[in-house]
């Protein structure tokens, strides 16, 4: 007699942050995350700084985070405008017999330079920036893949425990609202995603994301405010929790016993290109999960082991 054939479930095996995130569009695609939804076509008013002159969207997305994972952080000003002329004129963000051609590269290799000269605080207090990481203490655009065989049903699971995690702290009442009608359901199968850079200062390790975002074209909208509602509205605080979950259950594996997440989870830092620029108050997102926080997560992301 022969053998009934065996039923598949038509359910999605596979996911992404931008397949579960609260803006996202569901299909699990690309996994890269390149700031779709900051598309538009530049142009600025008079006074305003000319970062906001260069167009939005993916392909400048796609250009600025090419120069900032190929370049050393410790390039002459000469290497950093060269790598940026290279990589506007590949992608398309200049036109090559444009007028401005080499004012927008000198403003897109000023915010380079700002970019990696910004100080950063670490968790025991010190500041630091981009330029003192050497090559061999940083990885740009690393893969991860995970299994979540055993994740939770739906991201309401993960709602429940950052309002259980969060209920205290009043920074994060806009992320808390955002996940109102957050209702996704998690893949049987694997996570895979690309950390823009992940990088090690000290005993430290930590996340960072580039971000093209233009908030509202004005250095004043890139302060602490500004900065926390535009990761609200994009849905980039589970973005953040998910890259920190990796990177956590990473040193986890890697180091063994000897990691310790007091002593060497530094957070995530999420750096807002075109604020820096600008010169706005504070244009780098940073936030260190706690690890009560990062074991739970873990836990219904269905990430294995110990």
């Amino acid at each position: 007699e022969a053998e009934e054939p065996k039923v598949f479930p038509l359910k999605p095996t596979k996911g992404s942050y931008s397949s579960l995130a609260p803006t996202g569009h569901g299909d699990g695609g690309d996994a890269h995350d390149f700031d779709l939804q900051t598309a538009d076509t530049g142009g600025v008013s008079e006074g305003v700084h000319p970062i906001f002159a260069i167009g939005g969207g993916a392909k400048t997305g796609t250009c600025w985070h090419e120069v900032l994972e190929r370049i050393p952080f410790d390039s002459s000003d000469e290497a950093v405008r060269l790598a940026v002329d290279r990589a506007m004129r590949i992608h398309g963000v200049v036109n090559p017999g444009a007028d401005d051609l080499n004012e927008k590269v000198d403003v897109v290799s000023m915010m380079i330079r700002k970019t990696l000269e910004y100080k950063i605080l670490s968790p025991a207090q010190e500041t630091f920036c981009l330029r003192q990481v050497v090559a061999e203490d940083r990885l740009s655009e690393w893969e991860f893949d995970f299994s979540s065989r055993n994740a939770a049903e739906t991201t309401e699971a993960v709602t429940a425990i950052l309002k259980e995690e969060w209920r205290d702290d009043p920074s994060k009442a806009s992320f808390l609202s955002a996940t109102e009608c957050w209702k996704r359901e998690i893949p049987k199968g694997f996570f895979k995603g690309f950390l823009d850079l992940l990088f090690r200062h000290g005993e430290y390790f930590y996340v960072v994301d580039w971000k093209s975002n233009v908030l509202n074209r004005r250095a004043a909208g890139f302060n602490e405010e500004g900065v926390t509602s535009e990761m609200a509205a994009a849905g980039y605080f589970f973005q953040y929790l998910l890259y920190s979950v990796v990177l956590h259950r990473f040193l986890r594996e890697t180091l063994g016993e000897r990691y310790s997440w007091e002593r060497n989870f530094g957070g995530v830092r999420y750096y807002f290109l075109r604020g820096i620029a600008a010169g706005g108050a504070s244009p780098v997102f940073s936030d260190r999960p706690g690890e009560r926080l990062l074991d739970r997560l873990s836990e219904v992301l269905g990430l294995e082991g110990k």
